[in-house]
């Protein structure tokens, strides 16, 4: 006789494309610097972070601080660099995706 069980996985983030509005030459004051090279590590950071609203896209910064982290007391301002990408968060469309595993038990 087989025996089966199943495991249900809840660990992976769903980084929905409408969960930020992205937002051209606007950048946010008093951001945190992250240590991050690609814009999905950017995005992972800002929601992993419960405290993080928005965060500010500079690929081209010289300092490569590319990720800026914002918190909810930060304030937008325009900017016509044409470098620096804004991109706030909406916690409403966050969520986990499920993984269901099937095991084999003997």
């Amino acid at each position: 006789m087989l025996c089966y069980t199943f495991v249900l996985v809840t660990n992976k983030v769903i980084l929905n494309l409408a969960c930020w509005t992205e937002r051209k030459d606007v950048h946010g004051f008093d951001g945190t610097p992250q240590n991050l090279s690609t814009l999905a590590e950017c995005k992972e950071a800002c929601v992993g972070d419960i405290a993080c609203v928005a965060f500010d896209w500079e690929p081209s910064n010289s300092r490569r601080n590319y990720c800026w982290t914002l918190t909810s007391t930060y304030v937008a301002d325009a900017t016509e660099t044409g470098l620096i990408t804004n991109y706030e968060l909406n916690r409403a469309c966050v969520g986990e995706s499920y993984v269901l595993i099937k095991l084999k038990l003997n």
